[in-house]
């Protein structure tokens, strides 16, 4: 059997035996970086992430020296937060609280844009107040990470931010990227004006085409 479906077959079941094994593979010398990050990515997926599993992540973020390897874990971080939202809310917590203290110290645009990143997986709103500073950033990179981080926090404030950014961001890239999300997220009151904006008087005709479809996908 290929290494990717028996790898792939560990993440689905997810319990403590395929966590293991996993993780031995994560910490295994002599991977491509490229096979590592993707195996780091299966075991973020699991529906019960482990103490240990965690705990291998936050040791990844701190101690490896490949960026994309850091990159990998710091978004499996996010992810497992969402899986442990629901059933292990204090757990979820601690790990966005530690991602959002990482946020804060962060300086580079780009560790500010993978640690967003990483809340966004989270779906947390207690989230927010870190999240908050970067939603004018003026690098449009940055800006557009922090807008995005809310699109899985279930809340009006999340969806006053989504809103907020399809009015008045400058960046149309951005305000496509906020209509985007509501393909996939619920349209509540908030955002159904943010939308009706973006559909009748968005400058560009992609935006407004594609708050369109989005709204008369809603109605029928």
């Amino acid at each position: 059997m290929p290494f990717q479906s028996i790898t792939g077959a560990l993440a689905q079941i997810g319990n403590h035996h395929c966590q293991d094994a996993l993780r031995k593979l994560i910490e295994l010398k002599g991977h491509r970086v490229s096979t590592q990050a993707a195996l780091i990515s299966l075991l973020s997926r699991v529906r019960l992430p482990e103490a240990a599993s965690v705990a291998l992540f936050n040791k990844l973020v701190e101690d490896s020296k490949d960026a994309h390897v850091r990159e990998a874990s710091l978004f499996g971080l996010g992810a497992m937060a969402l899986m442990l939202r629901r059933s292990h809310p204090r757990r979820a917590s601690l790990i966005t609280k530690r991602l959002v203290a990482q946020l804060k110290n962060a300086k580079e645009p780009e560790a500010l844009i993978s640690i967003l990143g990483a809340i966004g997986n989270s779906g947390e709103q207690n989230a927010l107040p870190g999240i908050r500073p970067h939603l004018n950033h003026t690098i449009e990179a940055v800006r557009s990470a922090a807008i995005r981080s809310v699109r899985w926090m279930p809340s009006a404030d999340a969806d006053k931010i989504l809103a907020d950014g399809m009015k008045h961001d400058s960046s149309a890239p951005i305000r496509l990227s906020i209509v985007e999300v509501y393909g996939y997220r619920p349209i509540s009151d908030i955002a159904y004006e943010g939308l009706r904006y973006s559909a009748t008087r968005d400058i560009n005709p992609l935006i407004r085409r594609r708050a369109i479809a989005i709204l008369f996908r809603e109605r029928f």
